[in-house]
């Protein structure tokens, strides 16, 4: 299992080289794109699903017709959730939040109403809370 993983991000990686992106250093599964047209795609891997956008529409349709000659390729409607996160898109940008996951762990570890304090949380809380970190980068 750990091979096939490894197997199919080394091909996945030199597709993506191939066809212009760069990887992200901070995060190996996010890829960008820069064109001479100074636009701009990103995409977002995890596990065997991506995701992604540019910043114009022939850019985002060229990414997908790249990617679906390399890989079989199921295009969905826009994204609006994942792994917790809400995904808004605006006039200018994304906007991404964890407030409805965050709300969900308040209310399942009894904090909904808790004060700012200096002692540690509960342990059994910790993992929610580091992927809630993780996930946008709040400052908690």
């Amino acid at each position: 299992m750990m091979q096939g993983r490894h197997d199919w991000f080394k091909t996945l990686s030199q597709v993506y080289r191939e066809l212009g992106y760069k990887q992200s250093r901070a995060e190996p599964t996010i890829r960008t794109r820069y064109t001479l047209e100074e636009a701009f795609t990103i995409t977002y891997m995890y596990t065997d699903d991506t995701i992604g956008g540019s910043s114009n529409t022939a850019e985002e349709e060229k990414a997908k017709q790249e990617l679906g000659e390399h890989f079989e390729a199921k295009m969905m409607p826009e994204v609006s959730h994942m792994l917790g996160i809400k995904v808004e898109r605006m006039e200018k940008g994304i906007r991404v939040s964890q407030k409805a996951y965050t709300i969900r762990v308040l209310e399942k570890f009894g904090m909904m109403n808790c004060k700012p304090r200096s002692i540690p949380l509960p342990p059994s809380s910790s993992g929610s809370l580091m992927w809630l970190e993780m996930g946008t980068q709040s400052d908690l």
